[in-house]
């Protein structure tokens, strides 16, 4: 005796309602086992057994030749960022403030980048064990940048 019940008002679902209750879960303990496997998308296991932990990765540092390579990419994006900012600034009167402070620092970056290769990975996690001297030449590359980009400013509002 299988009825076929829909809900009125909310999602339209169907269901087999039985007439009996169920009592399978308490009879068949592999049952919940199942139910759990299903819920969770994972491979049923005793409460009792242990997983061992799971292997340390150390991360691996990037090699030099890839950290002149990105220093290269960020000189010249440093400058074509000054060169599009100076087009809009002759041909459309538009001025990126952001720009003219941005593209030195970029610059400056990308040129200490090409004697110390570790500057262009400090962001990633490898960078945390990393010398604290890295940390201060990227530093001073930033504030190398922002005098030029400070030179640069004065040298738009004339």
């Amino acid at each position: 005796m299988l009825s076929i019940c829909s809900s009125v008002g909310g999602p339209e679902r169907s269901a087999l309602r039985w007439p009996w209750p169920d009592f399978s879960s308490r009879i068949f303990p592999e049952h919940r086992l199942l139910e759990r496997e299903i819920a969770f998308n994972t491979t049923p296991v005793l409460e009792s057994a242990q997983r061992p932990a799971p292997a340390a990765i150390k991360p691996v540092p990037p090699s030099p030749a890839h950290g002149r390579l990105q220093a290269l990419l960020a000189i010249a994006g440093g400058f074509a960022l000054l060169a599009f900012n100076h087009y809009s600034v002759v041909h459309q009167h538009l001025y990126y403030t952001k720009a003219v402070f941005g593209g030195p620092m970029i610059i400056m970056c990308g040129i200490f980048g090409l004697f110390e290769p570790r500057i262009m990975s400090r962001h990633l996690p490898i960078g945390k064990t990393y010398p604290k001297s890295v940390l201060l030449l990227m530093l001073l590359a930033i504030v190398i940048g922002g005098i030029g980009g400070f030179q640069l400013n004065a040298w738009y509002h004339g």
